[in-house]
């Protein structure tokens, strides 16, 4: 009863709904979901193909003006010629277009006395059954069928009606059965055909009747439809197309006998499916000799074979089925020409009240697939993948909407895997794989179908393609992913960085072939859960690969290349002069102490001068008097890591090895290499432990095309990771372990912080492209611009800015142009204010954890400025902290805030000169890595500016 009683109140309120949409237009349609497609709908807005309907009302009325009009009479035989009209009724569209639901509402209505568009047909209309070739036997003739149905509609007359004229017709009908095809003996004429006396007697009479069969059948009928009191016969068969074994049988009998202008033919099919019915039958007819020798006759100059059996079957089907009496079923968007967006409604599963079809699709998708709503308020278009779903056939969806209202958004996403199975399995994959697929599960698939396309780079974005297959496979691999970026910064940084980037990366032309983009899957995907810090590693091997390497100096090399600084192990002569910027004369005159180097670098104005670290050094009077020289004035970043004490647990985390094309070894500090470790570090639950997460092995080199690099001049001295340094000694110091636990205990309050923010803080497939985008693009224009002078620590400063830029800017939701912070940390302020205003609405949760986390602190240049206007000088930490603490006022989660404290920079005891084991080992003092690592050479091409 309580079961009654709420599908009766749901009722009621889908009546009164239904009844405010009707003041606003008079043609609603409603998409039932809780009904299958195959079925009579009683109510008429549930029915969509209306227009068809009114196609159909003009058709058959028409029909039956000229059945009035001509005063139809039957024929007796013996006229030269008859009239035989072909006015089939074709209902056309593919396989699950609604034509089987469009035919059974139509022979309904035809069929009963309610008001509507068959209002005033169905009394002078009877209805036979709806004629299915699938069900009929085999040895079951069509004609038989109809015979028996209009039979079955006279035995249904509780009247005592004079049925003599239908029993004499029937009976005069009866002996031409006999003679056609399929019926009776294979051979119409037996034995009895040698007896002269029976051929004159009977055989003659037989023959005629079986010449004179449609005028018997036409004489049947008409004297049927005198008995019912109606003016003509409904026959419709459904799905003629599909049955090949009597599909063109029942085509051939509706051309040879239901000619009648008494019989309104319906038709369901496809007449594309039609016409293979039609060229199968002539093709067998023409025989093979003439398939095969008739080209070889007529010339292959002229007007082919294949030709004449087209021309013969479209005057077939303009025969049997006149263009004017062809219905198409529309899809959606063409019904949606038809009528406003808003009177097309949908009745969900459950609960749910009557909605409009177009928000409620759009509204749904966007939430599996983690799309955001408006920022500012507006309605949104709809959805660009329910545009495509509007074009397909309505049963595959109808099968989509149902399986995208499931309350339950797990059988919800396995619903629509399982809707788009035939799709799938057709490109290779298989659905079941969709539905129990872990994240990497999901990245790696998507990875390895993108990169055998056309064009990955575009693919990837999750957009929707002109090609409908492929935007339906990109829906899937979009809606596999989406789950395990819910509430999971780590998963959206394991997306980005194991399958955006490298997508991204090749839109460059190094990149774009083929061969290559199947050998960087390989190379990336090498184990089936890469590491992210080993995955950030191997994208800078990637980068680094090609002809900038092979058989080059490394005085040709950039600095700077995709996120990572390439660093040098030593420095000599003019090498170690470039790196503090002396000119020709301060090289000549020499510098042999650290106030030698103090002098000549206290006046540089340079924004990329690396005097802090040498005033450091100069400030005590027993340090100045030390020597210029490795371990006291610069370092290798190995030997950097080893006098950092327990930050070389932080320091690792930033830094790879890799290996040449040439086997040689090189270190590089690398920007992706923080933010991937920031992604593990958001996946675990322990943060203490940061020295296990640092890649142990070295990068191996990406060689797509495993050729041998070309030999050439290498300075050995300068680049080998195995070269001997009398200087080397190994540093073997321990920091007060107080700064590195005041920073442990800073990165964890962090982590706290990100585990309570992580409700909002997904990013959907389709964003993460964007920002993977931004990111490449705006890396690679900052490798463009650095120059000769840019130390390691200001290109390691702005690659982190500009990656925090673009995930800031594209997760606001910005569009359009606007500038990186390539030489200025401006751009990122400026978006930070923007994402700020209005009570940090555009400020996405996944950016201001990122840029909250005390590890990218521990790396940026901690005085940062830049200049706003005239003179006014803005800090770069102090605007992040204001627009991180409006963050948190009006979005943050209140169990675990944000702390300014995190924003600066740890410090951090760097051990300089020989390791002094007797006494207590000199250390400078530093806040953060930036200064120091200003001192770590980097490659400095030896021309040009930005080479």
């Amino acid at each position: 009863m309580i079961f009654l009683n709420h599908w009766y109140l749901k009722d009621c309120k889908a009546l009164d709904l239904i009844k405010a949409w009707m003041t606003k237009g008079d043609d609603v349609r409603i998409i039932d979901l809780n009904r299958s497609g195959a079925e009579r709908f009683e109510d008429a807005n549930k029915v969509l193909q209306n227009e068809a309907f009114d196609h159909l009302r003009k058709i058959i009325t028409g029909q039956l003006d000229r059945l009035e009009d001509s005063s139809f009479t039957t024929q007796s035989g013996t006229e030269l010629n008859y009239p035989r009209p072909h006015e089939g009724i074709l209902i056309e569209g593919g396989r699950g277009s609604g034509k089987t639901t469009f035919l059974l509402n139509a022979l309904h209505d035809l069929n009963s006395a309610k008001d509507g568009w068959a209002a005033d047909l169905h009394k002078r209309l009877h209805v036979l059954p709806v004629i299915d070739p699938t069900l009929i036997e085999t040895k079951e003739h069509i004609i038989i069928v109809i015979i028996s149905l209009i039979d079955a509609a006279l035995d249904k007359l509780t009247l005592d009606a004079d049925q003599q004229s239908v029993d004499q017709a029937r009976s005069e009908m009866a002996e031409g059965l006999g003679l056609l095809d399929g019926i009776g003996k294979s051979s119409p004429y037996g034995d009895e055909w040698e007896d002269p006396a029976w051929i004159m007697s009977r055989g003659l009479r037989k023959a005629a009747k079986g010449r004179t069969f449609e005028i018997k059948l036409r004489k049947y009928i008409d004297e049927a439809l005198k008995i019912l009191n109606k003016k003509a016969f409904v026959l419709a068969f459904d799905d003629v197309d599909t049955n090949f074994q009597h599909g063109h049988s029942i085509l051939e009998t509706i051309r040879k006998y239901l000619a009648s202008p008494q019989l309104i033919l319906m038709i369901s099919g496809d007449l594309e499916l039609y016409g293979r019915l039609v060229r199968r039958n002539i093709y067998e007819t023409f025989g093979e000799g003439v398939m095969k020798h008739d080209p070889k006759v007529i010339g292959e100059d002229k007007t082919g074979l294949s030709d004449a059996v087209r021309e013969l079957e479209e005057q077939y089907l303009l025969k049997i089925v006149p263009p004017q009496n062809r219905i198409a079923m529309l899809p959606l968007s063409g019904i949606l020409q038809a009528v406003d967006t808003s009177e097309m409604l949908v009745d969900p599963i459950g609960n749910e009240d009557l909605q409009e079809l177009v928000p409620w699709a759009s509204k749904k998708i966007r939430q599996q697939l983690l799309e955001a709503d408006s920022m500012d308020g507006r309605a949104q278009p709809p959805h660009p993948f329910f545009n495509v779903m509007s074009r397909e056939h309505l049963r595959l969806l109808i099968g989509y909407l149902r399986a995208l209202g499931d309350p339950d958004q797990g059988a919800s996403r396995r619903g629509v895997f399982t809707v788009f199975e035939t799709r799938l399995r057709a490109a290779g994959l298989q659905s079941e794989l969709f539905s129990h697929a872990t994240l990497d599960d999901s990245l790696q698939r998507a990875f390895r179908w993108l990169v055998a396309q056309d064009k990955p780079t575009s693919l990837i974005r999750f957009g929707v393609p002109s090609d409908t297959e492929k935007a339906i496979i990109l829906h899937c691999f979009a809606l596999s992913i989406a789950p395990k970026l819910h509430k999971s910064p780590s998963g959206c940084l394991r997306a980005l960085f194991a399958l955006n980037l490298p997508i991204s990366m090749m839109q460059r032309e190094r990149y774009a072939m083929p061969d290559v983009r199947k050998s960087i899957f390989d190379f990336i995907w090498e184990d089936a859960s890469p590491d992210l810090l080993e995955v950030a590693g191997r994208i800078g091997s990637i980068s680094r690969s090609g002809k900038d390497e092979e058989g080059a100096n490394i005085g040709n090399l950039r600095a700077s290349s995709f996120g990572s600084v390439g660093t040098m192990r030593d420095v000599r002569g003019n090498r170690l002069s470039r790196l503090f910027d002396f000119t020709s004369e301060e090289i000549q005159r020499g510098a042999k102490k650290i106030k030698d180097v103090e002098e000549v670098v206290k006046n540089q104005t340079s924004d990329f001068s690396n005097s802090k670290w040498v005033q450091s050094l100069a400030s005590q009077e027993d340090r100045a008097e030390l020597s210029a020289e490795k371990g006291i004035l610069w370092f290798p970043l190995e030997d950097l890591e080893a006098r950092s004490g327990q930050f070389k647990n932080v320091l690792g985390l930033a830094t790879f090895d890799r290996f040449s094309s040439r086997g040689e070894q090189f270190r590089s500090i690398s920007a992706l290499s923080l933010f991937a470790a920031i992604g593990e570090l958001l996946a675990r639950d322990d943060v203490s432990d940061l020295g296990a997460m640092a890649p142990t092995s070295t990068m191996p080199a990406f060689m797509p095309d495993a050729k041998v690099a070309r030999e050439g001049a290498i300075d050995v001295s300068s680049t080998s990771a195995n070269e001997e340094d009398d200087n080397n000694d190994e540093i073997e110091t321990e920091d007060e372990s107080s700064g590195y636990a005041a920073f442990l205990e800073s990165l964890q309050a962090w982590h706290e912080f990100a585990r309570a923010n992580s409700e909002h803080a997904a990013l959907s497939p389709a964003m993460l492209a964007r920002v993977s985008e931004r990111i490449h693009d705006q890396l690679i224009a900052l490798d463009e611009a650095v120059k000769v002078d840019w130390k390691t620590g200001h290109i390691l400063h702005r690659q982190i800015t500009n990656i925090l830029h673009a995930l800031l800017a594209v997760s606001s939701g910005w569009s359009g142009r606007f500038d990186s912070p390539k030489t200025s940390d401006r751009p990122l302020v400026e978006g930070l204010q923007r994402a700020a205003a209005d009570d940090a609405r555009r400020f996405h949760s996944l950016a201001a954890i990122v840029i909250s986390c005390p590890l990218v602190w521990a790396f940026l240049n901690p005085e940062e400025t830049y200049k706003q206007s005239g003179t006014n000088l803005q800090v770069l930490r102090v605007e992040v902290e204001k627009a991180l603490t409006t963050w948190q006022e009006a979005r943050g989660s209140k169990e675990a805030t944000f702390d300014p404290e995190w924003l600066k920079a740890p410090e951090i005891e760097i051990a300089i000169g020989r390791s002094n084991k007797s006494k207590s080992q000199r250390t400078l003092r530093q806040n953060g890595f930036f200064d120091v690592l200003n001192v770590v050479p980097c490659y400095s091409p030896k021309s040009g500016t930005s080479k």
